[in-house]
C-alpha cells in the first residue's frame, strides 16, 4: 500500500491542486465518473478526504488498523456488490476465519459481517439520494441478490423502507 506522504508528493499539497490532479488523472486514464459504482465513488472520496486531512494537518495519515484489517476493508469496498462473505475475506487474507473475525471486531468495533451490511446500506442510501433507479436496481447495485432481503436489511439499519427514505430525502 502506498504511503500518504507518497500520495501527497504526487497529487500536491493544496486542496485545489489535489482536485485538479485527480480530475486530470481521471481524464488521462479515460475514466468516466458515471461508469464507476457509488461504492467506488464513496471509497475514492474517502481517500481524497484523507489526503486533504493529511495536508491540512501537515502530518501523514495515522495508521489505524493492522495490515490484515486494512486489506479486508479494501476488499469490502471494492467487492461489496458481489457475494462477499467473511469466509471469503479470511481466505483471501490467509487467516483462520475465527481469528479474522476477532481481529476485525477488536480493531473496527463491529464484526466483518456487520461492516459489510453497513457499507452496503450506506451505498444504497447514496444511490437512493442520487439516482432514479428502481428499488430493485438499487438493491442489486448495493450487493443484494433479492429485493426482499434488501428491504428487510435496509429497514433494520435505517428505520424506514427504501421507498420512504427516497421520498423523505427528495422532498
Amino acid at each position: 500500500m502506498v504511503s500518504m506522504n507518497a500520495i501527497i508528493t504526487v497529487v500536491g499539497s493544496d486542496k485545489v491542486g489535489i482536485i485538479s490532479n485527480v480530475s486530470s488523472f481521471l481524464a488521462e486514464h479515460k475514466i468516466n465518473i458515471e461508469d464507476i459504482t457509488h461504492g467506488q465513488k464513496a471509497y475514492a472520496c474517502s481517500i481524497i478526504w484523507q489526503i486533504i486531512a493529511a495536508v491540512d494537518t501537515g502530518k501523514p495519515e495515522v495508521k489505524r488498523y493492522s495490515h490484515y484489517v486494512n486489506n479486508a476493508l479494501e476488499l469490502i469496498h471494492r467487492h461489496y456488490i458481489q457475494k462477499i462473505t467473511v469466509s471469503f475475506l479470511a481466505k483471501e487474507l490467509n487467516l483462520n476465519r475465527s481469528y479474522f473475525c476477532d481481529l476485525f471486531k477488536k480493531e473496527v468495533g463491529i464484526s466483518p459481517k456487520e461492516y459489510i451490511d453497513d457499507y452496503r446500506i450506506s451505498a444504497a442510501c447514496e444511490i437512493l439520494k442520487q439516482s432514479e433507479l428502481s428499488i430493485s436496481e438499487v438493491a442489486e447495485n448495493a450487493g443484494y441478490s433479492d429485493l426482499s432481503s434488501f428491504s428487510k436489511a435496509f429497514k433494520e439499519h435505517v428505520g424506514v423502507s427504501p421507498k420512504i427514505y427516497r421520498e423523505t430525502y427528495k422532498k
